[in-house]
């Protein structure tokens, strides 16, 4: 997703990521977000999670895989304007590191996992 970050001045490249609300479990926010940023729902795996500036706050990403998506609707909040963009994960992760596009923390995670997945598929482990 592209969005207008006011905090930085400048639009994101973004995955769907949002707070989670009281009452909800990573996984329930995680399918509420996917649905009202980039209008999907699917099956959803969990990957990760982790602190973003423990040293800072207690703020925690829990990364999710959507898998088998299809169309949903719900609606976004009033304050986002987000345009819903398709990119291959190694060419965001070339634009940023060239400075040519900005993108999240939860974006990189993505590209990450993404990018180590293929890896892990490429190559044997030591227990093969």
């Amino acid at each position: 997703m592209r969005q207008y970050r006011p905090a930085i001045g400048s639009e994101t490249l973004e995955i769907p990521a949002g707070l989670i609300d009281p009452g909800e479990t990573p996984e329930e926010a995680a399918r509420r977000e996917l649905a009202e940023e980039a209008q999907l729902t699917g099956n959803l795996e969990y990957l990760t999670g982790f602190y973003l500036s423990p040293g800072f706050c207690d703020e925690k990403l829990h990364v999710f895989r959507a898998t088998h998506t299809r169309p949903a609707y719900a609606q976004p909040d009033d304050d986002e304007a987000i345009t819903v963009e398709w990119h291959f994960p190694r060419q965001v992760l070339r634009e940023a590191r060239e400075g040519r596009v900005q993108i999240s923390a939860s974006a990189l995670a993505g590209i990450l996992f993404h990018l180590s997945a293929q890896a892990l598929e490429d190559e044997p482990t030591a227990y093969e």
